[in-house]
């Protein structure tokens, strides 16, 4: 049965010659034992359709994209005694120079991530509904340092600049990765075979 979601995507994907390549691809990962569940940050929508696909699998394990080593704060974090909005703090100082080269009398690197988490969040959702049922969370994301290492070994940008593209003066700016997903080919045709002037508003009208 022929969705908005899937005419837009019929109609994006029309005359691409990739269409085939990205169908074998999305089957390739389908067809794995693990069950994917791809989401958007703070989106209700995702959180409601997570809770009900983790009640209906009741999973013994799930793989959480969140910095590694955050795992035994996650039980406090969903603690009936914590009310959300809350987040995550993780930091990282470079005591041992790892980042970037030492000069005379220069202070350790010291960097900072925070992730927030709303009543709404599929994150939040995630790991209460995964603690709830027994199942254990592990934390799939590099920590701080890794995460910051990752990039300065892929772009040779300065850990300090990244640091302060995440300041909150910067908080509402996407992440390179992300802003190179949101303004993809793909997402720009689907939201025009939808009608819409941009991916956001068509998520927004089509999934929120």
């Amino acid at each position: 049965m022929a969705t908005p979601i899937t005419t837009a995507i019929d109609a994006a994907l029309a005359d691409a010659p990739e269409r085939e390549r990205v169908a074998a691809m999305v089957e390739a990962v389908l067809t794995e034992p693990l069950y994917w569940f791809p989401l958007r940050h703070h989106s209700p929508t995702a959180a409601h359709l997570l809770r009900r696909v983790i009640e209906q699998r009741k999973p013994k394990l799930l793989l959480l994209e969140a910095p590694a080593g955050v795992e035994p704060l996650l039980p406090h974090v969903v603690d009936r005694q914590t009310r959300p909005p809350v987040a995550i703090y993780s930091s990282f100082r470079d005591d041992q120079f790892q980042l970037r080269a030492q000069t005379d009398g220069e202070e350790p690197l010291q960097l900072a991530s925070w992730y927030p988490l709303l009543p709404y969040s599929p994150e939040y959702v995630a790991i209460r509904s995964a603690l709830a049922s027994g199942a254990q969370v592990v934390c799939i994301d590099l920590p701080q340092a890794g995460q910051q290492a990752a990039r300065l070994a892929r772009t040779g940008a300065d850990p300090l600049a990244v640091d302060r593209s995440q300041s909150p003066d910067n908080a509402n700016s996407l992440a390179p990765e992300d802003a190179l997903l949101a303004g993809s080919e793909l997402y720009r045709r689907l939201a025009e075979a939808a009608g819409y002037r941009h991916w956001d508003e068509a998520w927004d009208s089509l999934f929120e």
